[in-house]
Formats: C-alpha cells, structure tokens, sequence
C-alpha cells in the first residue's frame, strides 16, 4: 500500500487531488485532510519502477517514479500554484467571469445590503425597485406564498412569464418561498434575449441567478453569526363613526321593522312618549343586531 498526503506549498491541504499510477492504470482521490491511500495487490508488484502523478485545479502537476516493493510506503507530494492553469475550467451559462464593461446586455446585481434596506416578506419580494424594469406581484395573500417576478413586459398571451430561476448554480423548479433572505449573498438579473443565449429556450422571459453565502471569506477555525430581528406593529389611526340607532318603526319586540307592501322600512312617526316627530327622520331606535347598522 502506498499511502501520503498532498499540500500547497503553503501548507493547506488539497482535498479532491488525483493521485494516478500510470502503469497500474490506477487512480485515488485525496480525502478533506489531503490523504490519499492507494492498495495495490502483492500479484502486481514485481519490484518494478511506476511514475506517480498528482493533479490538482489551479495548481501544477507533479509527477515523480517508484519503485513498487511488498509493503507500506509513504510518499508525499507538495504542489505549486499555477494560475494560469484555470483556463481549464470552463464555466458557463454565467456572466460572472466576465467584467461587467465587456457584456453586450445589462446585468444588475443587488447585494445583501440593498436587499435588506426594506426587507420583504420573502427573499425575493424585496427585488422590486432595486433594478430597472423588474416588477414583483404577490399572487394572493395566502401567507408563504412566493411572488410572481416578471423582467421587462409579458413575452406571452398564455405561456408562463416567470423568469428561469438558479441558486448556485442549479437551476430550480420550486418556490422559493422558503429561502431564508439573510442566507443571499448577491442576486444577478439577466433581462431580454440575453437570458436566451445563455441558457436557451427555458431563459426566454429571463434569468434570475441567486448565490448564497458560503463563509468563504472567513479564516480557518473562525465562525460568524449574523442576527437580524425587527419588531412592528400595526394599528387603526382613527375610526369612523357609525349610528348605533336607527328612525325605522318597529315590532312589538322593538327588533322587527314594520315593512311595506314593497319590503321597504317604514319611517317611525309615532310622536308620544317624547319621540321626535317621525317627518324629521331622527334617529331614536336602537339597533338590536350588529349587522343591521
């Protein structure tokens, strides 16, 4: 068994390097602590020299030769960093890469601090007039419902116009109701036919790309926690006055109104018992149920 460990030259360690035997046709990975271990069995060592290659993104190759013998080895491998080598990483369907400066479209980005200035109910729902031309509806007030986006105006009398949504990278299909607003680190809105020539037929009413925070910034062994909390209230400024008694004639019962041949409620002109005269219309009769006022 050859076992070892694959670093930078400052030390870090390089998770997910391949580790290849070229003779052997054989091939491991290093694990989240850069340690590889690769078994070979005793029918195919025969003493005889193999040549090791390390590969790793963004770093460059290392390769020495071995000579395989019963037994364990270690052997460890240190790679250097080679920028240039991250042309081999095609990316695409993502304006990202490219400077803003050279895009032939507009693509605003909102970060996190403009989506909290007046946060919304949802992520999303707090994207309206924080870019040109991108209008949020609610679709009901149905409480965890997500908001209908629409970029520029309607592309269609019956299709959908809901823009192709991506959160790191992965396109999505579902509500995004339940994304937690605080976890957006930046939203990149892609208008227009620019949508389509990125991602085809599916970006015709446009592209809404999310990235979520990943802590990436933060040293080693350190952690930060981000708390937010807000507190309203809501309350009725004045309230308008309702009668609480009505000039109608009424039953026996004082509940019933007398009603004509027509259904219609007959005035009170009854003047004894110090009622006002009934040709005035005051109102003197209380009201007995609550939907009567």
């Amino acid at each position: 068994m050859i076992s070892g460990k694959v670093t930078g030259t400052q030390g870090e360690l390089l998770a997910g390097a391949i580790v290849a035997f070229q003779e052997l046709n054989l091939a491991v990975s290093t694990n989240s602590s850069g340690m590889y271990a690769a078994t070979i069995g005793a029918d195919r060592v025969h003493g005889q020299a193999v040549t090791v290659r390390v590969r790793y993104i963004g770093y460059a190759p290392a390769s020495l030769t071995l000579t395989l013998a019963p037994g364990t080895h270690g052997q460890d491998f240190q790679l250097a960093p080679d920028p240039f080598r991250l042309t081999e990483v095609v990316v695409t369907g993502t304006a990202a890469p490219t400077e803003r400066k050279d895009l032939t479209f507009s693509a605003p980005t909102i970060d996190a601090s403009q989506l909290q200035e007046a946060p919304g109910v949802n992520a999303l729902s707090a994207l309206g007039g924080k870019a040109a031309a991108v209008r949020t509806i609610q679709a009901n007030g149905e409480p965890g419902t997500a908001p209908k986006i629409r970029l520029r105006a309607a592309t269609s009398l019956t299709a959908t116009q809901d823009p192709l949504v991506i959160v790191d990278g992965t396109i999505t299909r579902a509500t995004l109701a339940d994304l937690n607003a605080e976890d957006i680190e930046r939203v990149e809105i892609v208008k227009g036919a620019a949508g389509s020539s990125l991602y085809g037929s599916d970006a015709a009413n446009g592209v809404i790309q999310i990235f979520t925070q990943r802590g990436e910034n933060l040293p080693d062994g350190r952690l930060e926690v981000t708390v937010r909390n807000e507190a309203g209230a809501s309350f009725r400024p004045n309230s308008i006055p309702m009668s609480a008694e009505h000039p109608y004639a009424v039953a026996a019962d004082g509940c019933t109104f007398i009603r004509d041949a027509n259904g219609n409620r007959l005035i009170d002109r009854d003047t004894t018992g110090g009622r006002h005269p009934g040709t005035t219309g005051i109102a003197d009769h209380p009201y007995c149920n609550i939907h009567d006022h």
